[in-house]
């Protein structure tokens, strides 16, 4: 999704609210519309008439809008829904448009994300962030004024009210407006929205039908009226379909009537097959599919006339429809000039768009059902979707993370949510097409998403079929064995994936050797485990002995041994052995610092953590010291309002009241509930117990008092 204009200093979730950050640095509104204008739209004016009186939320301050668009596949709801943003834009500049497609969960999670990185939420580019409730709470605050939010191609009942229910993300304010377009009148129904606000989109008049082919043909092309409507009503009035035979028509230089007998050909059957999944139960069952129709045609002739545009074509079908980028469409033994030639011809014949500004393309999802349902007749579906889970792995780096030197991670995080929603595309195909290495590549892009849900899913069946395959011994299953773990891991099922590991190990050290660095690996995870278990003498013990073996086979500068000394201190610290504690965090603290620098957050962390060894030994001086010295640190380096930086400024308010300096105290966790209740609101616990910090300190100063006015009464 393409962001061309955004705020620049939302900087929490809830109470500041988007208008007020926008009126404070005098910025542009949100432009978040993934498309261009469509120059050539015409018609739909009585439509759009409505949607435009119906949708501005200025229109009706006292309610919250919810308009669904419903109609055909291929009668242009989009195309309607695009041209009223723009018109929204001219007529009301100050307005956030924001648009997210929902065709699949991972591209809404994505719109989401982007949508939720323009307002800078506090946390969005965090792994285990809920981005569709960061997003939903910002548009839903009674401050934010003036946003529209299309939610396109909302097909899915399962997607929107099934088990991810995002139906309950979607913003809700009397100062916004929603609009769906959907194919499915249960998704109308469904959403509960009032008879006033549905509209439902039919095919062009005949009309306006005409008028869009003849825009597309020479004068010469068209010899009479009549040989105009007979293939619109092959066609069905349908705008797609027409766009797509106008454009094969233009190429091939034919007549409408030439093109028209073209369509009558005996071609029935293999259509039949290609449109079985378009029928609508609105649509005549005796009238030939249009878009099946003109697809199958035009795709022989683009076969024909160039060879690798049909091969990108098949690799495309086999993704998600929307947001495929450039970079993904390589294919062995082709140029950068080839692929742009194929990619133009596409184009052209309306198969693809381009999204402006950005190296990305997306497919209508009926183009892509007819090139699967091709693919399927022919039995070729499955070697297309082994070729684009590799080119999906190359994009992200497997099997070479390791190699990608100071690559940081948040810089790999843009790419891989990009890529998801095409990753859950295949997965779609997984029990028909893919084999066992290809699951391994998907279970992994899921984990580096931090999709672990789904990781666990596919990783599981992964174990299954190697462990069937090969046995228990084998490598591969070893590496299946090692990779759920992690999974596991990471959804705290720590139990499992203790057992798992503990079998890797004994695997690892039986192929290997105790030494090989993989056996290394799997000790720091069995260390995990225990630790996630909280054996923290368990955990202790397996932390020095794999300290042991690091500094003499690694290093003692190594980052797994820092690591390890990390997980060493804390195992000690959960103990009560304050002290032993700290003096590890003293030895580990200037080896961060060489791998990470004083600026760097996982630095500011690790220096915090010392701090609060040092509060914990009740050494309040000296840990007030500490954190003073932090909070300038981390205000630069993270900002005022992260979690972090207010963590740190609370740490500074109870060394300073466990000083008895109740006035300073209450002076620095009265900025604390601030800070916290903006982020955070008032509800949450670190925001309670501030709340409680400003009322101690309160009491304890009345009490000073009171003690100094006995005083003065006795002297």
């Amino acid at each position: 999704m393409t962001i061309r204009l955004c705020l620049s200093t939302v900087t929490d979730e809830s109470s500041l609210g988007l208008a007020d950050a926008a009126q404070r640095a005098q910025t542009p509104p949100i432009w978040a519309v993934p498309f261009e204008r469509n120059q050539d739209f015409l018609g739909r004016e009585d439509v759009l008439t409505q949607l435009l009186n119906m949708i501005p939320p200025s229109n009706s301050r006292h309610h919250y809008q919810l308009t669904t668009i419903q109609g055909l596949g291929g009668v242009g709801k989009t195309q309607i829904a695009i041209e009223v943003v723009f018109r929204i834009r001219e007529k009301y500049p100050d307005y956030h448009i924001l648009w997210v497609p929902a065709m699949d969960a991972g591209s809404f999670k994505n719109a989401y994300r982007y949508i939720g990185l323009e307002l800078r939420a506090p946390g969005i580019e965090r792994n285990d962030a809920n981005v569709t409730k960061l997003v939903k709470d910002a548009l839903s605050h009674p401050r934010v004024n003036n946003w529209l939010l299309v939610i396109d191609n909302a097909d899915d009942t399962d997607l929107l009210f099934g088990t991810t229910r995002f139906v309950d993300y979607l913003p809700s304010s009397p100062q916004g407006s929603v609009v769906v377009t959907t194919r499915n009148h249960e998704v109308v129904a469904k959403l509960n929205t009032r008879q006033h606000n549905r509209i439902e989109v039919s095919e062009f008049s005949r009309q306006d039908a005409r008028i869009l082919l003849e825009n597309h043909l020479r004068p010469e092309q068209i010899s009479d009226t009549r040989s105009t409507d007979a293939p619109l009503d092959l066609l069905a009035d349908l705008p797609l379909a027409i766009k797509q035979a106008a454009a094969f028509t233009d190429r091939t230089c034919m007549s409408t009537t030439m093109c028209l007998e073209y369509c009558r050909s005996n071609e029935s059957t293999e259509i039949q097959l290609l449109g079985k999944e378009f029928e609508d139960q609105r649509r005549c069952r005796s009238i030939q599919n249009p878009i099946a129709t003109t697809w199958l045609i035009t795709f022989r002739h683009i076969s024909r006339d160039n060879a690798l545009s049909a091969r990108l074509l098949k690799l495309m079908s086999c993704v998600a429809p929307k947001d495929t980028p450039r970079t993904f469409l390589n294919i062995a033994d082709t140029t950068p000039l080839d692929i742009e030639e194929a990619l133009g011809l596409l184009k052209a014949y309306s198969f693809l768009s381009q999204r402006p500004e950005i190296e990305s393309y997306d497919m209508h999802r009926l183009v892509r059902l007819a090139m699967r349902n091709w693919l399927i007749v022919r039995e070729q579906l499955g070697s297309w979707i082994k070729m684009a889970v590799q080119n999906l792995m190359v994009q992200l780096g497997w099997p070479l993370l390791e190699d990608k030197g100071s690559r940081s991670f948040l810089e790999d995080m843009d790419i891989w949510q990009r890529y998801v929603p095409h990753a859950e595309a295949l997965f779609e195909s997984k029990e028909n097409f893919l084999d066992d290495e290809d699951a391994s590549s998907l279970g992994w892009c899921y984990h580096h998403a931090h999709r672990y849900s789904e990781a666990e899913i596919i990783r599981r069946q992964a174990l299954a079929t190697t462990r069937e395959l090969y046995g228990v011994e084998h490598f591969k299953t070893t590496v299946a064995m090692e990779n759920l773990g992690s999974t596991l891991l990471k959804r705290k099922k720590y139990s499992e994936c203790q057992t798992l590991f503990q079998l890797t190990l004994e695997l690892r050290k039986k192929s290997q050797g105790p030494q090989h660095p993989d056996t290394l690996n799997c000790m720091a995870r069995l260390r995990d485990s225990l630790h996630g278990q909280k054996r923290y003498r368990d955990a202790e013990r397996r932390c020095r002995a794999l300290l042991y073996l690091q500094k003499s086979i690694l290093g003692e500068e190594h980052m797994d041994m820092v690591t390890t000394m990390y997980y060493l201190r804390s195992s000690v610290f959960r103990q009560g052995r304050d002290h032993e504690a700290e003096t590890i965090l003293e030895e580990l603290s200037p080896l961060h610092k060489a791998k990470l620098g004083e600026m760097d957050p996982a630095m500011l962390y690790m220096t915090h953590e010392i701090a609060l060894s040092i509060f914990y030994q009740r050494r309040y001086q000296e840990a007030e010291i500490h954190f003073q010295e932090l909070l300038p640190l981390h205000k630069t380096v993270l900002g005022e309002e992260h979690p972090d930086t207010i963590h740190c400024l609370h740490a500074l308010a109870d060394s300073v009241a466990c000083q008895k300096r109740f006035s300073e105290a209450m002076e620095l966790y009265e900025k604390v509930v601030t800070l916290r209740t903006r982020t955070f609101g008032a509800e949450q616990p670190n925001t309670l117990k501030a709340i409680a910090g400003v009322e101690w300190a309160k009491d304890c100063l009345r009490c000073e008092d009171s003690v100094g006015e006995h005083e003065t009464e006795s002297a």
